[in-house]
C-alpha cells in the first residue's frame, strides 16, 4: 500500500467512525427530539394544568439523546464490522419495529407509530453506505403501513418493499434448549454460532419471539444465501448469530428491560 492509499484508507475509517458520525448527525437528532417533545408538553400541560419548565424540557431531551446515541452508534459499529469482514458483498439490514425503531402509544383513537428521533438520519447514512434496508417484525401489515402517514410513511423512501418479513406465521415446537436450537440452526453453515449461546456464564433464556425470529431468519438466509444479513431487534437472538456465515446483529435488550442498550422507551415528562 502506497502513502496515498494509506491516507485514503485512514480518511475513510475516520469518516465511518460511529462517534464522528454521531457528532455529524446529533443536531438533526436533537431537532427531532424537540419535535417529539412538543405533543408531550401540550398533553402534560392540559392534564396537569402546569407549564412545563425549560429545565424539564432540557432534561427530557438530554435523556432521549443519550439513548439515541447508544442506538445509532451501536448499529453503525456493527454495520462497519460487517462491511469490513465481507468487502464487496451486499449487506441487508432488517429492522424490528416496535420498541426498536418506534413505539405505538396506547392512546384513544387510531393506532399510530412514533418513530425514534435518530431513525431518519441513521437510515439515510446506512443507505449512503450501500446497505439495503427492510423489516423483520411481528407486525403483519408493515408493507401497508409504509403508505400510511401516521405509521411508517416517513421512512418509506429508505425501505425496500421486497425486504419486509414477518414472523407471525412461525411457531416453534422445540423444547427451547440450547441443544435443540443448535441442532436446528447451528453448525458451520447455520445462522447461530454455538459458542455464543451462553451469556455471563449461563445459557441465554430465549423467548417465543426469539424462536420465531430465528426460524424466519433461517428462511431469509435461504432466500439470500450470499452476502451479509444484519438484524436489529429488542430480543436476544441477535447476540448469537453466526458471523462466519455472514450473519450479524444488534440486540437492544438489557437485563432490566430498559433503554440502556438502545431500546426505545420515550421517557415521561
Amino acid at each position: 500500500m502506497d502513502r496515498g492509499e494509506f491516507q485514503q484508507n485512514t480518511i475513510e475509517q475516520s469518516q465511518n467512525n460511529p462517534e464522528i458520525i454521531w457528532q455529524s448527525l446529533s443536531a438533526e437528532v436533537r431537532d427531532n427530539c424537540t419535535k417529539l417533545l412538543e405533543p408531550l408538553v401540550k398533553e402534560s400541560e392540559e392534564v396537569l394544568g402546569e407549564i412545563v419548565s425549560d429545565e424539564k424540557r432540557a432534561e427530557w431531551i438530554s435523556k432521549v439523546m443519550e439513548v439515541e446515541k447508544v442506538f445509532l452508534t451501536r448499529i453503525i459499529a456493527e454495520t462497519e464490522r460487517a462491511l469490513a469482514a465481507r468487502p464487496g458483498e451486499k449487506l441487508i439490514t432488517l429492522l424490528d419495529i416496535d420498541e426498536t425503531i418506534g413505539v405505538s402509544p396506547a392512546t384513544p383513537g387510531p393506532l399510530t407509530t412514533v418513530l425514534r428521533p435518530s431513525l431518519v438520519p441513521l437510515l439515510s447514512h446506512l443507505k449512503n453506505r450501500g446497505v439495503q434496508l427492510g423489516f423483520l417484525t411481528n407486525r403483519g401489515a408493515a408493507l401497508r403501513q409504509l403508505s400510511e402517514e401516521n405509521q411508517l410513511q416517513p421512512i418509506a423512501e429508505w425501505i425496500d418493499p421486497n425486504l419486509i418479513f414477518s414472523d407471525r406465521s412461525y411457531e416453534y415446537w422445540g423444547d427451547g434448549s440450547i441443544v435443540d436450537l443448535s441442532e436446528k440452526f447451528g453448525g458451520p453453515g447455520g445462522i447461530i454460532d454455538d459458542s455464543k449461546m451462553t451469556d455471563k456464564g449461563g445459557p441465554i433464556r430465549f423467548r417465543q419471539g426469539d424462536y420465531r425470529k430465528i426460524m424466519a431468519l433461517a428462511d431469509i438466509r435461504t432466500k439470500f444465501p450470499t452476502g451479509a444479513i444484519m438484524v436489529v431487534d429488542d430480543f436476544d437472538y441477535p447476540k448469537v448469530l453466526n458471523n462466519q456465515n455472514g450473519m450479524y446483529g444488534v440486540s437492544l435488550r438489557s437485563p432490566k428491560r430498559n433503554a440502556s442498550q438502545g431500546m426505545f422507551f420515550p421517557p415521561e415528562l
